[in-house]
Order: structure tokens, then C-alpha cells, then sequence
């Protein structure tokens, strides 16, 4: 590492840790955002806790309902696309990717599906006054194919 790039990351790391300090949040964040974070519990009982990851919002799984049999080392993303990962525990797997502000409680980003190995471009919106959340992913075939489901906020 050159000390041109030393000095780069130096500032870049004051910065990061100035920005901590002071409470602000990241450059992407939007008024109404924090009506989204949380935890949300799908309709497979999982729990989601969506957050910032970095400058977006993203979506992690933070506890699964284990089904009988098996223990919580069992759940790994199996169906993950990239055979290296399908080792991956699932808890702590982000779903919900690069969620930005798209209109008054809507979001709009990636979200992927370990149950399918699939990933898809989403659309995230708060209803029921902000009780419930609806995930809607979409991906492009011969023809526009979504599926969505509704995740109910954890009080």
C-alpha cells in the first residue's frame, strides 16, 4: 500500500468515525426511514431485523424457527446459486438488499430468497399504519413473474 492509499484510508476512517460519533446517519437515509427498522417476523417465523448496513437499508435474519430434527448448525443457505456459500449459516444473512426511499413508505432494492436460492429486485412498502410490511420481489423472464408476502412487525 502506497502512502498516498495509507493516507486516503486514514481520512476515510476519521470520517467514518466522526460520522459515528456525531450520530448521523448514512448519506442515504431519508425522513420516514426509521418507521422501517426493526424486527419483522415472516410468514416462515423468521425474524428480519431491518437496519442500515452501511449507506442503504438492508434486512438480516437475526433467528429461524428450526424445524424438528434439526439444530440451528443445519440452517444454511443449501439453494444459494454460488456452490461456496451453500454452507453459510442463515442466521445472519442479509435478504433485503440496498433498500432506498422510493416514494412515502416504500423502499425499493434486492431481496433474495434462501428457501428458492433466488434473488430479485423488490419493492418494500409499510401497511396497516406501519404494522405490517409487504415484500414484493419481481424478476424478468419471457415476462414480468413476482411473488410478494407480508411480514407483521414484532412489538
Amino acid at each position: 500500500m502506497t502512502l498516498r492509499m495509507r493516507a486516503a484510508a486514514a481520512v476515510i476512517a476519521a470520517g467514518a468515525s466522526i460520522a459515528s460519533i456525531g450520530g448521523m446517519a448514512p448519506a442515504a437515509a431519508s425522513p420516514g426511514d426509521e418507521a422501517l427498522f426493526g424486527f419483522w417476523q415472516t410468514k416462515e417465523d423468521a425474524t428480519i431485523e431491518i437496519r442500515y448496513c452501511g449507506t442503504t437499508i438492508c434486512g438480516v435474519i437475526v433467528d429461524l424457527k428450526i424445524p424438528p430434527g434439526k439444530t440451528r448448525a443445519d440452517m444454511v443457505d443449501a439453494k444459494n446459486p454460488a456452490k461456496a456459500r451453500r454452507g453459510t449459516s442463515l442466521y445472519g444473512l442479509r435478504i433485503l438488499r440496498k433498500l432506498r426511499p422510493a416514494g412515502r413508505n416504500r423502499w425499493e432494492g434486492r431481496v433474495y430468497s434462501p428457501r428458492l436460492g433466488r434473488r430479485a429486485d423488490a419493492t418494500v412498502s409499510l401497511i396497516d399504519g406501519g404494522d405490517r410490511l409487504k415484500i414484493k420481489g419481481c424478476v424478468d423472464a419471457v415476462i414480468e413473474i413476482c411473488r410478494d408476502e407480508t411480514w407483521q412487525r414484532v412489538p
